[in-house]
């Protein structure tokens, strides 16, 4: 059994629309079952059968193969297949496939055990770049099995309070002092210690439970906010960012962040939610109501990792934006790459212009904070500054910051 996923295939409904997207599909359909029909394996080894699996999947039947290899062997055809350009109403477009292979020998021996595995398999295939096939193997049956197995602890994990949030400064480029923070999730596995997010939020996403916990991080930090106001009234209020997935970009979400800042007490003004390039370019024209409600409720909304993603300018008009937080791979290249520091220049001066404030993210050396100051921006994260801490280091934290920073608080993230 294999199983073909479109790479990128979004990506095209986004840009050229549906109806484009669709007559890509029928020429892809036609491709793959003019190749199955005019190679020699079906002569040969007893026939293949093309289904479309649904969106642009599809699943093909391969039956009497001989061995893993005249697999394969119909896969390299099936990839050489589609990689020459499509024509689409004048336009041409290249694509690339993610393959998963399954066979009787090393898989599941039903039709449904065949198409799950073949499924993962592509999935691994997705998770390696993408254009090129993956076999089903006994190592990937285990690392599957693993996976849920960690999902229905992950289920759990909520409930039997082994969450955790961590907070990372954000700081004032200009003297140093702490006006914000992200909150970062971890988990507090029972048998595997600590987890970061990198082991354990990519499987929440796939399965969905990003929702739930996704809300959990929201109320927790609704939380945390209105604790650090009560015992320091005295300070200027202290921004907590934090991150949204795209499963969370609904038209509820407005009313979730309502509900949650009424339970706990937090004021909007003092919540910042971050969002990805990526996540508006895969929501489209839904996520300019979306934040525009939120800006309704008084939060501000921060695009994050920005230049990473489509880049589009365009971006910094169309949706409601407050803060530009620069990617770390920019940064990074201060004192290396001279483009690096045009580029970090130039963004400043445009997010000045838009209104908007700048948060430098991944400073790791002196060198860089220094050029940071040279150039105004305003606010800086990294560990060079501070590492992720605990809420109760943050407090810490804040007793050192000094009252009356009013006029500033305009620009904080």
């Amino acid at each position: 059994m294999l199983f073909l996923d479109i790479d990128n295939f979004k990506a095209v409904n986004e840009s050229l629309g549906h109806p484009m997207g669709d007559q890509l599909l029928v020429q892809v359909a036609g491709r793959l079952g003019n190749t199955l029909r005019s190679g020699d394996t079906r002569a040969r080894l007893g026939g293949e059968t093309l289904s479309c699996w649904g969106g642009d999947e599809f699943v093909i039947l391969c039956e009497d193969l001989n061995s893993e290899r005249d697999a394969i062997r119909v896969s390299e055809r099936i990839a050489a297949a589609v990689a020459p350009p499509f024509a689409l109403e004048g336009n041409e477009l290249c694509i690339t496939a993610s393959i998963g292979i399954a066979v009787t020998s090393t898989g599941g021996s039903t039709r449904d055990a065949l198409i799950r595995d073949a499924d993962d398999a592509m999935h691994r295939a997705k998770e390696h770049g993408g254009d090129r096939y993956e076999l089903f193997d006994q190592e990937l049956r285990t690392r599957m099995l693993d996976r849920l197995h960690t999902e229905r602890e992950l289920g759990k994990a909520i409930e039997r309070d082994e969450l955790r949030l961590f907070y990372q400064p954000i700081v004032s480029v200009a003297d140093g002092h702490v006006v914000g923070v992200e909150a970062l999730i971890r988990w507090q596995h029972p048998q595997r210690g600590l987890l970061s997010p990198a082991q354990f939020i990519p499987l929440a996403e796939d399965s969905g439970l990003i929702v739930p916990v996704g809300t959990w991080v929201l109320e927790e930090a609704c939380h945390q906010s209105a604790r650090w106001h009560e015992t320091h009234p005295h300070l200027p209020a202290l921004r907590v960012s934090v991150n949204l997935s795209a499963r969370q970009l609904t038209d509820e979400l407005p009313a979730i962040i309502s509900s949650a800042l009424s339970r706990t007490g937090a004021h909007p003004t003092r919540l910042t939610l971050e969002l990805t390039e990526t996540l508006l370019m895969e929501t489209g024209h839904s996520a300019t109501d979306i934040l525009a409600a939120l800006r309704e409720v008084g939060v501000r909304i921060a695009l994050d990792d920005f230049g990473t993603g489509y880049s589009s300018l365009s971006y910094l008009q169309r949706f409601p934006l407050d803060v530009l937080k620069l990617d770390r791979s920019f940064i990074s290249g201060l004192g290396r790459e001279p483009s690096a520091a045009k580029i970090v220049a130039a963004t400043i001066d445009m997010a000045r212009a838009l209104g908007m404030s700048v948060v430098a993210e991944g400073v790791e050396t002196a060198q860089q904070l220094q050029y940071l100051q040279d150039v105004g921006c305003h606010f800086a994260q990294g560990y060079h500054l501070a590492r992720p801490q605990p809420p109760e280091a943050i407090a810490a934290l804040l007793e050192k910051r000094p009252a009356g920073r009013r006029q500033q608080e305009q620009l904080v993230p």
